[in-house]
């Protein structure tokens, strides 16, 4: 259990529609508010009365995007999800709904688990597939597994040596470039 205060970067936006049901949204990494800035007016004003109207909160990921990194170790996505959840308090939403990719999809499960009597539904764009009893479920196990042993490297640097990669892309990456080389 994280014990120390978790400073997070949001976006709020607040609907003028009395019917309105508070949404979180966490993105994936290397996400921000941003992925969601062309679909906030939308979702807080819908042009169709009889759509659902939303309050939006955007944070970003403790250490990602907007937010500061954590002072100490030992912050998980589980503690962010404690963040997160505190974070809706604040702002006085007792229950929500939550839309969660990549790294927020990860958050959400936890957070539905963590807080039930908060979250009342999730919706995520990343998903596991459970056995590979149908064709289908069997393919896509083989891209999650050639995902894993081909693609993941980097997301797997930033789990266990996220500082080494943030110095050695500060140093030696040349920003004004499409790509560049990690020596």
């Amino acid at each position: 259990n994280y014990t120390y205060p978790i400073p997070v970067h949001f976006v709020h936006h607040r609907s003028l529609r009395a019917d309105v049901t508070p949404l979180l949204f966490i993105p994936g990494w290397p996400g921000s508010f941003l992925e969601v800035r062309k679909i906030i007016g939308a979702l807080i004003n819908p042009s169709n009365f009889s759509l659902q109207a939303f309050h939006m909160v955007a944070p970003s990921i403790p250490g990602f995007g907007f937010s500061p990194a954590p002072e100490h170790p030992g912050l998980g996505l589980r503690d962010a999800g404690q963040g997160f959840n505190d974070l809706m308090a604040q702002l006085g939403y007792s229950k929500y709904v939550f839309q969660g990719g990549d790294f927020g999809a990860f958050t959400l499960r936890f957070m539905a688990n963590d807080f039930p009597s908060s979250v009342r539904a999730i919706h995520t764009n990343f998903w596991f597939a459970a056995g590979n009893d149908t064709a289908e479920k069997k393919a896509y196990i083989e891209a999650l597994d050639y995902y894993d042993k081909s693609i993941a490297g980097y997301r797997d640097i930033l789990q266990t040596r996220p500082l080494q990669l943030a110095i050695a892309m500060t140093v030696l990456v040349p920003w004004g470039s499409q790509g560049g080389y990690i020596i």
